[in-house]
């Protein structure tokens, strides 16, 4: 057995069946449902596209499920200029995940001969996302964006809402999620090895955004 099939063996047992407890858990496995989404409030006595709905907005997030004590609220920039609409979108990382999933990680690369590839597969503290797209003509924005991220694999943020101007002022409703591979994804040698694992467990990838001019 050659190096590289041996330290795919070795991740295979050593993540299973509850390596990764904060990402996985232990019992049920992950799944690879979509979490559900919550609906936007609808925002009363305005028409969608009545004015323009040009500028920065500042944006406000409400994510499903509790929030843990060292976590943090995504942050985004957003724009509309013209019928274009750009976002720079910050998700973070809870700490206590970084570091209790990273070590296990090092141990496995330690007991597996591969510490010299620590260095290549540190969890990001925080992923960020850029994307621009079209605001249709009743103010109704959809921006998908995705992004390689280390360990973690391939992450999609999707966001829609939308948004109405009122006199001097505009405001936009909608959701937001960022979903990830069914597994996580391990550099060893030059090679990518899956294990299991998925950073969809995290929490505060999905919930809703308000958004204000």
């Amino acid at each position: 057995m050659n190096k590289t099939s041996r330290f795919s063996s070795f991740f295979a047992l050593a993540f299973l069946p509850c390596g990764i407890v904060f990402l996985q858990g232990c019992g049920g496995g992950s799944s690879s449902s979509a979490p559900n989404v919550p609906t936007a409030t609808p925002i009363p006595g305005v028409t969608p596209g009545a004015l323009t709905l040009v500028g920065n907005y500042t944006s406000a997030f409400a994510p499903s499920g509790a929030i843990p004590s060292d976590a943090r609220n995504p942050s985004q920039r957003f724009q509309i200029e013209g019928s274009r609409a750009t976002s720079q979108f910050t998700y973070f990382l809870p700490q206590s995940v970084i570091d209790t999933v990273q070590e296990q990680i090092d141990d496995g690369l330690r007991s597996g001969g591969a510490a010299s590839e620590i260095s290549r597969n540190q969890l990001p503290k925080s992923i960020e996302f850029s994307t621009t797209d079209q605001a249709d003509a009743n103010g109704k924005v959809v921006l998908t964006s995705s992004k390689i991220v280390n360990v973690c694999g391939l992450a999609t943020l999707r966001t829609d809402a939308t948004f109405v101007a009122s006199g001097l002022s505009a405001r936009g409703a909608g959701n937001y999620e960022i979903s990830f591979p069914d597994n996580l994804t391990l550099t060893v040698f030059g090679r990518q090895i899956s294990t299991d694992g998925s950073c969809n467990n995290l929490p505060l990838r999905s919930g809703t955004v308000s958004l204000t001019r």
